[in-house]
């Protein structure tokens, strides 16, 4: 029997199967139901990634028992997703896990992911294997001030600046994002991967509906700006006489403010009949309103992205928003920029938005497909080192 007889007839050895990697992230700063901002970042991630019937990874996560995680972040129900619950319902006792005790339990897990920018300083001596990949959303602490007390400040802006540092990627939600963190820390670019905001519901672009009104979605705290937006509207409803145009305020009342302050605002600029604060509201609530509604307005001063534009932009919606910050990353052209400082150009923006609708519409497509929920989950594992 010659070489190739010998070769041809020996047995076939399959290839040793690939372990499966195991990722451990953490969610503990959810520890409520009424999501936004970072945790309606978290909840559409992971409820897209582990629905995947790819998606094979062994995936704990670790979350507050202050929640229903598997029901508040959307989680199926998939033999390789792990809940682990915390009793860590206060910010001091979840720093203490966090620095003190998660550290240890990584050292099982081959990735750890935080869709916020905490990260277990110690790990990066008691578990060197595995690798730490945080977020950075915006560095709000160093724009807006007074939006935590001194010590959470002090606190929020030192993880913003040197978690980065020990980790071995990090994610942020905009382009403006990295240009602040580039420009406030010493997180070297390669590190950086831009991950947009993205949102699971399709986009409608056959949604024509206008009933007459302006919607903003966000908490109400001095950031959002909402003084010049009151002062904004109330003068284009003065300049150009279109008092159909009501003006609605979803979100719940923040730091900064009382409902008596609102109210009394409001009713001193004499817009009680057209200006509403809504509270919070539910997602079928909220997303008549979008579908309803003119246009979007957010008119805050620093975002590190602005879901509530790209909402309304899924429906088929464009928005008047400042030129700051991340705003005008995400509006492209289906929208109006503007001084959010200047009374007078909010009410001819307002004016402009109305006027030139249907042309801004047009632009909202190739806008939308920036943000496509598939294209940022490929570039979001890829990031992680996990190939599907």
């Amino acid at each position: 029997m010659d070489d190739f007889e010998k070769i041809s007839f020996m047995p076939f050895k399959p290839d040793r199967e690939v372990p499966r990697k195991r990722i451990i992230v953490n969610v503990l700063n959810i520890v409520d139901t009424e999501l936004a901002g970072a945790a309606m970042f978290t909840k559409n991630l992971l409820s897209i990634w582990l629905k995947d019937e790819s998606s094979s990874e062994e995936v704990t996560i670790l979350c507050s028992s202050s929640i229903n995680a598997s029901e508040v972040l959307e989680l199926p129900k998939k033999s390789n997703i792990h809940i682990k619950l915390i009793n860590s319902n206060n910010f001091l006792s979840r720093i203490l896990y966090e620095q003190i005790v998660l550290p240890f339990v990584i050292r099982s897990f081959d990735i750890y992911f935080s869709p916020t920018q905490i990260i277990p300083f110690l790990g990066t001596i008691v578990s060197p294997r595995t690798k730490l990949v945080i977020t950075i959303h915006d560095m709000i602490p160093f724009f807006v001030k007074n939006k935590y007390n001194f010590l959470r400040t002090q606190y929020v802006k030192f993880i913003s600046k040197w978690t980065g540092v020990f980790a071995d990627d990090v994610i942020v939600v905009s382009q403006n994002t990295l240009n602040d963190v580039l420009s406030l820390t010493k997180i070297p670019v390669s590190k950086l991967h831009i991950v947009y905001n993205f949102l699971t519901s399709e986009f409608q672009p056959n949604n024509f509906n206008d009933k007459c009104f302006f919607l903003c979605i966000s908490t109400i705290e001095p950031g959002k700006n909402l003084e010049k937006t009151l002062m904004g509207y109330k003068r284009f409803l003065e300049k150009y006489r279109l008092h159909k145009y009501r003006f609605y305020w979803i979100g719940k009342i923040g730091w900064g403010y009382s409902g008596s302050d609102l109210n009394e605002k409001i009713v001193t600029l004499g817009l009680q009949n057209h200006f509403y604060l809504m509270g919070y509201v539910d997602e079928m609530k909220k997303q008549d309103m979008l579908r309803n509604c003119t246009a979007t307005i957010y008119l805050s001063h620093y975002e590190g992205f602005g879901i509530p534009v790209l909402e309304g932009l899924i429906y088929n919606k464009p928005a008047l928003v400042s030129r700051s910050s991340s705003l005008p990353e995400v509006i492209g052209e289906a929208g109006v920029l503007c001084d959010n400082q200047d009374i007078e150009r909010i009410a001819d923006a307002m004016y402009e938005l109305i006027t030139n609708l249907e042309s801004y519409r047009l632009r909202i497509p190739q806008q939308v497909k920036k943000f496509d929920k598939d294209l940022q989950i490929q570039k979001f594992l890829k990031v992680i080192g996990v190939n599907q």
